[in-house]
């Protein structure tokens, strides 16, 4: 700023010189008032004064002598009057302590802050793009500037800190431990029942077994060797092989090389029985196809259990067929009053049967196996367990509908291509596009906007079948948006 005051000293000189050049007469001599005679001024004394102001400060910079500090110091000093400079200090030194996202004002956040190795919480900006929940692999993606686990996280003082779903819980990181929001425990029962990323870990330090949706433990999988449960996945090791626990054959292979077998397991309580993957013995056999024709999976009841080895069929009935005994079928074992064959998926079963457990009589009582369900066949809903659904299944000449597990899919109403993008794995065309419908037996088993109506549709050979099911309702004419119903316009 001192530069540019000095500009102007030196612009408003030159500009009252040449002023005063405009007044010369033609000897070349200025004239200062012409009215009273005053004295003239020599023009060497004249181009002497612009020699010291040239001398100040050059025009083009090329030339310049020491001004005078007195000058340069009172100026500046009235410019830093003028446009004082402002000490903003560094964003870590202005954060404010937090525990929570609640203890920052709007749109700050309660962030992990890790300076010169030591871990602190200040209320900021958001750091990184993803939020609490979302799968991460660095601190600065994370919102919170906390990747722990793989899983952006969230700190917090108590539960109700946390969205729904989530717990306070203490987790290791940055060499201490913080309390952040982590997914609510899900009790679980196999791998199954827990979310893509997760396992379903056994904890047996306490009194009783506990089997919560967690991440692995230890990195020994399925068979691996191991001397200690936290060296496994599931963190279960027996018989020096690392397990999982389960509730079917297929929760443990595909193949029929593992079964899911009842152990009495030791916890810090005592023991209790729980169902886990073993081994399956050479001798055993877990479906058909795992025995040479022609001999069959056939089952023989022990006082408390069912086993299934390899051997010739007993008698002639095949699975779903009618029995009165167990002797009446090829696998020696009949259930409400139907032949039963052994599975470990639903692969192993005849078409629309499914592969699941069943409580049969044994001479202790009673105990479940894996076995071939018939399918139960169904006209809605209502028929199925909870878990199913009145599922359609095209074939050749026909559509059957029986009890299944859903599809991962759309439901009643959702635009469609094929049958298995809906959950009844029923696409049916309609007016406006070909949407996902359901079997039903009367208009209350479909939902506003739609009801149980009869049409053809076509099989897998092109034929056509009759089959009940919720359809659109019709399009109400109209002139004006007047004319129609709330939520619809013309």
């Amino acid at each position: 700023m001192g530069t540019t005051r000095r500009w102007c000293l030196l612009l408003g000189l030159v500009l009252a010189l040449s002023l005063s050049s405009a007044c010369e007469d033609s000897a070349g001599v200025a004239i200062l008032d012409q009215s009273d005679g005053s004295e003239e001024l020599d023009t060497t004394e004249e181009q002497t004064e612009l020699s010291d102001l040239e001398e100040l400060e050059d025009v083009d910079g090329t030339e310049q002598t020491e001004p005078d500090t007195d000058l340069i110091e009172d100026v500046e000093l009235e410019e830093d009057n003028d446009f004082p400079d402002f000490d903003v200090p560094d964003e870590e030194e202005q954060l404010q302590p937090c525990s929570r996202d609640a203890d920052c004002e709007e749109g700050q956040l309660c962030r992990f802050i890790i300076e010169n190795g030591e871990l602190s919480l200040g209320c900021a900006w958001p750091l990184g793009p993803r939020a609490p929940g979302e799968a991460c692999s660095a601190d600065d993606q994370c919102a919170h500037g906390a990747c722990i686990g793989n899983i952006c996280a969230r700190p917090c003082l108590s539960d109700n800190d946390c969205a729904v779903g989530y717990v306070c819980e203490s987790r290791p990181f940055a060499s201490t431990t913080v309390d952040i929001c982590v997914p609510e425990p899900v009790v679980c029962a196999a791998n199954a029942d827990c979310a893509e990323a997760q396992l379903c870990v056994v904890d047996r330090s306490g009194s009783e077994l506990l089997l919560l949706c967690g991440e692995a433990v230890g990195p020994g999988t399925l068979g691996t060797s191991c001397s200690s449960d936290a060296e496994c996945e599931a963190n279960l090791c027996v018989a020096g092989q690392c397990t999982a626990p389960c509730e079917r054959h297929a929760d443990c292979a595909d193949d029929g090389s593992w079964q899911c077998e009842e152990l009495e397991l030791e916890h810090g309580g005592g023991s209790s029985l729980l169902e886990v993957c073993q081994p399956t013995p050479a001798t055993v056999c877990l479906s058909d196809g795992m025995c040479l024709l022609p001999e069959r999976c056939v089952a023989s009841k022990q006082n408390s259990s069912v086993s299934w080895t390899c051997q010739a069929p007993v008698g002639p009935a095949e699975a779903g067929e009618s029995c009165a005994f167990d002797a009446a079928c090829v696998s020696n074992l009949c259930a409400n009053g139907r032949c039963m064959a052994p599975c470990a998926a639903s692969a192993d079963c005849p078409s629309d049967y499914t592969c699941n457990k069943l409580s049969v009589d044994v001479p202790a009582g009673r105990t479940e196996v894996s076995v071939c369900i018939p399918p139960v066949y169904c006209q809605d809903n209502a028929v199925c367990l909870t878990s199913e659904v009145c599922y359609a299944q095209r074939k050749p000449d026909d559509i059957s509908l029986t009890c299944h597990t859903p599809n991962v899919g759309g439901d009643l109403g959702v635009g469609c291509n094929t049958d298995g993008q809906c959950r009844m794995n029923l696409c049916i065309p309609g007016r406006f596009g070909d949407y996902c419908s359901r079997a039903c037996d009367q208009n209350a088993d479909c939902g506003a906007g739609f009801h149980c109506g009869s049409e053809e549709l076509e099989t897998l050979s092109g034929s056509t079948v009759t089959l009940s099911h919720c359809q659109r309702d019709n399009a109400v004419p109209c002139q004006s948006r007047s004319d129609c119903g709330t939520g619809t316009v013309c």
